[in-house]
């Protein structure tokens, strides 16, 4: 046995390995310092945003002021007519517009500065510099969210190329100057990823189903989106399109199947059939003995035909198309019904809730 006073000989190695953090410890130390700048950068656009929110605040307390400040605008011959206006801190679209409106009158703060001593906080050009590059990204996903919300509810061929621009759009704030937007685009791409995985095959095959497009759009975006392997995503797109015929004339067929095993007399027996007519039998007998292999040609000829011609102030109606085309590309018809009509956003239900909760209210809820 030895010494109880003797010192216990530790590796080097292990000395080396306790002094230096693991890979798991690289990457939360990774995690935590980038949670930490998003949080500060966070912070940085918040502030001047509050400072702007201070000044529109101020300005339009009193009718005094107000008038004020619009005798100031029009010494500086401000091009709009378009008055400031108060956004609700929960709803970023609000946030957005007074920002927006707030921009057009930038000059005119920093001259009211001297007239009214009680305006302490002026934004400064840094805050504009910030809030003119925010309102510039915000613009697209408000057009988009009008779009998408508004009172004549979108069809879903109109998602796919909407969506793909604002994917594209995160991509490239992340290579922006300011770290504010960086940050704020590196979290928003964590959330729109998990959005994008889950939805953006049955978008694709709603912008293939616009005779407009076709696969114009696919074959224009992907090559973006995925530059490093477009033509395999592309092909990802079509089978999905391939597959849901498959689905829709398996269902047709079986259908069909059942109706013409109870009205095709077998070869060993004629039995009379007195409630159809001669034409009806031919047609069943027809169906019941004609191959489908037609239904992936259906597909082709439609791929194949040339687009409707497009205008710029296009407003067409594609649910109306397929209706008037349902003859011509039966199983088409079928998936573009279902398909086309799948909402984008809940922002309609939601309506519907908020508007019959003002509507009917506890004390007119009741009969008598």
């Amino acid at each position: 046995m030895g010494d109880d006073n003797e010192e216990t000989q530790v590796p080097e190695t292990q000395i080396e390995e306790d002094n230096n953090p693991t890979p798991n410890e690289n990457d939360n130390n990774t995690e935590a310092t980038s949670s930490t700048e998003a949080a500060v950068n966070k912070k940085s656009i918040e502030k001047s945003i509050e400072k702007i929110r201070y000044s529109v605040a101020f300005w339009l307390g009193t009718q005094k002021r107000e008038e004020k400040f619009l005798e100031a605008a029009r010494q500086l011959r401000v091009p709009t007519s378009k008055m400031l206006e108060l956004d609700c801190k929960t709803r970023w679209n609000s946030t957005y517009s007074m920002l927006k409106t707030a921009m057009i009158y930038k000059d005119v703060f920093p001259r009211l500065k001297y007239r009214e001593p009680l305006y302490k906080e002026v934004p400064s050009e840094s805050d504009w510099a910030k809030t003119k590059e925010l309102v510039d990204k915000l613009a697209m996903f408000y057009d988009v969210t009008v779009l998408f919300s508004g009172t004549k509810y979108p069809t879903a061929n109109l998602y796919f190329k909407n969506i793909c621009a604002i994917r594209l759009a995160i991509y490239d704030w992340l290579s922006s100057e300011q770290e504010e937007v960086q940050a704020m685009a590196l979290h928003m791409q964590t959330k729109f990823e998990k959005y994008w995985d889950t939805m953006h095959g049955l978008m694709g095959v709603a912008s293939i189903l616009d005779p407009r497009y076709k696969m114009k759009q696919i074959e224009f975006l992907c090559p973006l989106i995925y530059p490093n392997n477009a033509a395999q995503e592309i092909k990802k797109y079509k089978d999905i399109l391939y597959d849901l015929v498959k689905e829709y004339q398996s269902k047709s067929q079986q259908s069909q199947q059942v109706q013409s095993e109870s009205l095709i007399p077998t070869s060993s027996s004629r039995p009379s059939m007195p409630n159809l007519d001669l034409v009806k039998q031919l047609d069943v007998f027809v169906s019941h003995s004609t191959t489908h292999g037609h239904v992936k040609s259906e597909l082709d000829h439609y791929l194949e035909e040339s687009l409707l011609p497009r205008n710029d102030d296009d407003d067409f109606d594609i649910l109306c198309w397929w209706k008037s085309n349902g003859i011509k590309y039966p199983t088409l018809h079928d998936i573009a019904r279902d398909i086309l009509a799948i909402p984008v956003s809940t922002v309609a239900s939601e309506s519907c809730f908020s508007t019959s909760g003002r509507i009917i209210r506890p004390h007119r809820s009741r009969l008598h």
